[in-house]
């Protein structure tokens, strides 16, 4: 399956918390559906964490609508966490900011040193991981790092900016 994102991982990390989420920036170049999102937990982190995938469409180079939130998965220490999106959530070709939230404390999300323009964005408590709200809470931090995510997706679908936004009017509780 196809992927777009960071599959590296890097060795800094940035620490979890309670609906904290970091987002990164990057581009998918054919249009698709999501099936899982995987993001690096860090070498300090210990189980008792959860976490939820997210991704954000991209609002003029910040994020602006939740696109999809994956189930939540246990991290049980160090390496990769995959999560799985339910309702395959239509992706068209361009930017999206991908990333995660977690429950609680116990783990550190995976990071490069270094990342490209634009920066990992952060909302420091602000994005509640038992409901993901619609749009972007608003950035309370920015870093030049790069955010050690991805997201596996199945490729095709030429409706798929029709269902995006069906999924997004939905969200909103309008459709």
């Amino acid at each position: 399956m196809p992927i777009f994102g960071d599959t590296t991982s890097g060795p800094d990390e940035f620490p979890a918390s309670g609906d904290r989420a970091l987002l990164d920036r990057y581009a998918i170049t054919e249009n698709g559906t999501a099936d899982s999102i995987s993001v690096y937990a860090g070498a300090s982190s210990t189980s008792g964490a959860n976490w939820k995938g997210l991704i954000y469409t991209d609002s003029a180079g910040a994020p602006g609508s939740l696109v999809a939130a994956s189930a939540s998965a246990a991290v049980s220490g160090p390496g990769w966490v995959t999560m799985n999106f339910s309702g395959s959530p239509a992706l068209t070709t361009g930017n999206y900011w991908i990333g995660v939230v977690a429950d609680n404390y116990q783990a550190s999300y995976g990071e490069d040193a270094s990342g490209t323009a634009p920066d990992v964005v952060m909302a420091n408590g602000t994005l509640s991981f038992s409901s993901p709200p619609s749009t972007w809470p608003g950035t309370d931090a920015s870093y030049a790092v790069g955010l050690n995510v991805y997201v596996t997706y199945t490729a095709g679908g030429g409706g798929a900016a029709v269902a995006v936004l069906l999924h997004q009017l939905r969200t909103q509780g309008i459709a």
